[in-house]
């Protein structure tokens, strides 16, 4: 049994080490003068609180030839009002009309729509982004690529939630990034990634997947690697980073994480499916392994856990990097205590119920 703890430690380890040698071959990619016409698409549910500021960080980019199209999921408070109060002419607002709903529905409407060019950037209502955002993504799309992600971390609101809950997202972010470099993109976010139109059309954009209330970002992901292998870049300046608003409440965390873990089982490609295999496993061993032989085996079990809190470090250092995040001893010490209860819960939770999501309830 000791055996068996010690191999599930050493199999954690071997994966972070792999991951941490793709994040060192990380660069900043030198921007490069271009004339493209660039589409921001914002789908929008009930954002009025925080979608001006949204628009407002993205019109002040230095990349100028751009649209701003508002893509609007039948609002019901003053979302559509505050965009359409924007005075300028490079923001639209579009209204999915009739039974379209959600944020695949709203993305395919803004592609549709943008005729001016051929690139075409996605976020959220509730996002803020730099000033050299727009360029990073043109840049990133320029050298034969055709999707493009930039890291995400949550507005820093100062206190344990928000540390974190940054800690996990860079996490997250580190792992995307690496696989991404490895040539095996596995995550990305929805509210910080780019493709060309000419590409979401080619793979059929989100056909085979409409039924699927989120993943927009992950299902097109997997369908552009498939058929463009080395046409996905990561967007490695600061530049590529946004700041988007945490989960308000435990109830809306517990949502956004079961949404988020339930759409593993609808991935069609042999990787989507090891991967959360392998990490649920992973950790429901860890657990069950340690708390069976600590009373026994004290002192290799402390050893054993010491090492995974190690690895885990180094890995979070290399990947607050890329988001900015400023880590905590105490905050990494406390995650590292709930992180494996919290996988194996949602990894079975996720399969069960339903969740709620932009005031919208859905089945799983």
């Amino acid at each position: 049994m000791m055996l068996g703890l010690i191999i599930v430690v050493l199999l954690y380890v071997t994966a972070l080490l792999v991951l941490m040698n793709a994040l060192r071959r990380i660069k900043s990619t030198k921007t490069q003068p271009s004339e493209e016409w660039v589409t921001v698409l914002i789908p929008v549910r009930n954002e009025e609180f925080c979608i001006q500021r949204t628009v407002q960080s993205i019109l002040t980019n230095k990349y100028h030839n751009i649209e701003v199209l508002v893509i609007d999921d039948h609002s019901t408070d003053r979302t559509a009002e505050i965009v359409s109060s924007i005075d300028d002419d490079r923001v639209c607002l579009l209204k999915l009309e009739g039974s379209k709903t959600g944020k695949k529905a709203a993305i395919t409407m803004g592609v549709d729509a943008a005729a001016r060019g051929d690139i075409v950037i996605c976020t959220d209502g509730d996002t803020v982004v730099g000033e050299r955002w727009v360029e990073n993504h043109v840049t990133n799309l320029l050298e034969e690529k055709v999707l493009a992600f930039g890291s995400v971390k949550y507005f820093d609101r100062g206190g344990f939630w928000t540390n974190l809950l940054n800690t996990e997202l860079t996490a997250l972010v580190g792992v995307g990034a690496a696989t991404s470099v490895l040539g095996k993109a596995s995550m990305i976010n929805g509210c910080n990634y780019s493709f060309r139109k000419k590409a979401f059309k080619k793979v059929a954009g989100f056909e085979g997947n409409e039924h699927v209330a989120s993943g927009d970002d992950e299902f097109l992901l997997r369908k552009i690697t498939k058929f463009y292998p080395d046409g996905v870049a990561f967007l490695g300046e600061e530049g590529g980073r946004v700041e988007t608003e945490p989960p308000a409440s435990v109830r809306q965390f517990y949502y956004q994480r079961k949404r988020w873990a339930s759409k593993w089982k609808h991935h069609r490609d042999l990787l989507s499916w090891v991967m959360p295999l392998f990490v649920f496993a992973i950790y429901a061993l860890f657990v069950g392994l340690a708390f069976y032989l600590f009373f026994d085996h004290k002192t290799e079990v402390i050893g054993c856990i010491a090492v995974k809190l190690l690895a885990d470090w180094m890995f979070l250092k290399k990947s607050s990097t890329l988001t900015g995040v400023r880590l905590s001893v105490f905050t990494v010490f406390c995650l590292q205590i709930i992180y494996p209860f919290y996988v194996v819960f949602f990894g079975i939770a996720s399969n069960f119920g339903k969740f709620r999501w932009r005031s919208r309830s859905y089945p799983i």
